[in-house]
């Protein structure tokens, strides 16, 4: 059925007040439910408790994992937000011990995802509930060639495709207080030229790193759906952008083209300062892209990008031949 749908199986058809998982290779210490109840107690606000982890290989061996990835400070859930989203997933989904009604309220797990199901699910109970992370390794997480998570082009590609959908999911749904309590806003919910598509622009854009094209992607949607309307535009000329802004920020960048482009214009850079947009710096040496420069010099770099896919192109049909010849 999937990982997902498996697990929705068992959740509907447990009857306790709360569900603990552990996956089949992995174990709990002996004390882990005692102390995670014991949390539960002292905290009756918490939708969740996890806990931190200690890493072994295929026959129970010590092995160094992936660190400390999943100890974690507490925080509050708009905290816990923020943590998630600019920093992926740092909860240890088989470590979770989580109240019946917390699925209840937020819905069950998505088959459709493979790699970030429980990413997706965190993100929507901390959009609810308070969660607290145990400071002790209560799992026994086995690491061995079958884990969904292991490295590979396939498993790579497939995380960023979900972690796109997640955050476009979220940021759509996101409403005004969480946004302001866990990534502050240019005016506050209060104020009646408050506008919760154009903060969240803002937000977007200013995201830096491995997530800055997905965050980018997000922000011109919804910015795209935002101005498809007459009180849209006057909510985002409101904040002192214009339709014209709008269509220079599609132009900065694009999770389709590689290397992505990034702003290079004054205007383009202007526009980056004026709304706390993330403005990467060029790095030493580097040529300037097709947006700056001579006619001369825009001429040099297409031949160049033309001639890198051409010899692509032919040390693919070299390599095609070769094969055929071995085979």
């Amino acid at each position: 059925m999937g990982g997902a749908a498996t697990l929705n199986t068992g959740i509907r058809s447990a009857t306790g007040e709360y569900i603990a998982i552990c996956n089949s290779d992995d174990l709990w210490e002996v004390d882990k439910l005692e102390k995670q109840l014991r949390a539960f107690e002292t905290h009756p606000e918490l939708g969740a408790v996890f806990t931190d982890v200690r890493w072994v290989g295929e026959h129970g061996q010590r092995e160094k994992g992936y660190g400390d990835i999943f100890r974690q400070a507490n925080r509050s859930r708009f905290e816990w937000t923020k943590r998630l989203l600019e920093g992926g997933n740092c909860l240890c989904h088989p470590s979770v011990m989580i109240r019946a009604a917390v699925y209840s309220a937020v819905g069950e797990y998505d088959n459709r995802f493979r790699q970030l199901p429980d990413y997706r699910m965190w993100l929507r109970v901390v959009n609810q509930f308070e969660i607290e992370v145990l400071d002790e390794p209560l799992i026994r997480f086995r690491l061995h060639g079958n884990n969904t998570s292991q490295p590979s082009p396939s498993t790579s590609a497939r995380d960023r495709n979900e972690c796109a959908l997640i955050w476009e999911e979220t940021f759509l749904a996101m409403d005004a207080n969480t946004l302001h309590g866990a990534f502050g806003t240019r005016r506050h919910p209060s104020d009646p030229q408050f506008n919760l598509a154009v903060e969240k622009v803002f937000y977007l854009w200013s995201v830096s790193g491995y997530l800055a094209s997905i965050a980018r992607t997000v922000a011109n949607e919804i910015a795209f759906r935002l101005i498809g309307t007459e009180a849209g535009v006057a909510a985002w000329e409101s904040y002192g952008l214009t339709v014209h802004d709008f269509h220079t920020l599609h132009g900065i960048g694009s999770p389709w083209l590689r290397p992505p482009a990034e702003c290079t214009t004054p205007a383009e850079t202007d526009l980056m300062r004026r709304i706390g947009g993330y403005v990467p710096p060029r790095p030493s040496g580097s040529p300037a892209s097709a947006t700056q420069g001579s006619p001369l010099e825009i001429k040099k770099l297409t031949g160049m990008r033309k001639l890198r896919r051409e010899l692509r192109r032919i040390r693919r049909q070299v390599t095609n031949i070769f094969s055929g010849t071995v085979a």
